[in-house]
């Protein structure tokens, strides 16, 4: 082996590593890293969905986009390839799967949901009974978030 055959296998070797590490914390539920990445990311429930996926999610994100420029009087940007569904198609069940949106910044993001309790009083009856606006919480924060609301009612 020649030392640049052998440099070249350290630095791979580095950065797997590295690349590891962070995958690593990108999957553990409270990491900062992943704290930080649901900080730009909402989750709308009630966005009608169609058959396709790729048609789906851009008819989704355009559904959002439009709903918030009309009834929130806010115009959110949504990044590119930042909208996906989640959780898988069920057979049974006709209610649509709900929407995760990467948005540019957090600051859109507290826009959006500062403006989201305007959907109640809606003219449109489907946008005022089914499509609600929340922050992506982890499994945790979503299970303590619901537990704060029952005990405040």
């Amino acid at each position: 082996m020649t030392v640049q055959s052998i440099s070249q296998l350290m630095s791979n070797i580095l950065l797997y590593s590295i690349s590891s590490q962070y995958n690593a914390l990108l999957t553990t539920e409270g990491s900062p890293v992943k704290q930080n990445c649901r900080k730009q990311n909402l989750v709308i429930t009630g966005v009608p969905e169609l058959n396709e996926d790729e048609d789906d999610v851009n008819q989704a994100e355009c559904f959002f986009v439009k709903t918030c420029e009309q009834y929130l009087s806010v115009k959110p940007i949504p990044l590119h390839h930042g909208t996906k569904r989640l959780g898988k198609k069920k057979t049974n069940d006709n209610r649509p799967r709900r929407l995760l949106i990467r948005l540019q910044s957090e600051e859109c993001v507290t826009a959006v949901l500062s403006a989201a309790k305007n959907l109640r009083f809606s003219d449109d009856e489907y946008i005022r009974n089914s499509v609600y606006i929340t922050a992506d919480l982890s499994p945790t924060e979503a299970k303590q978030a619901i537990s704060e609301e029952e005990t405040a009612t």
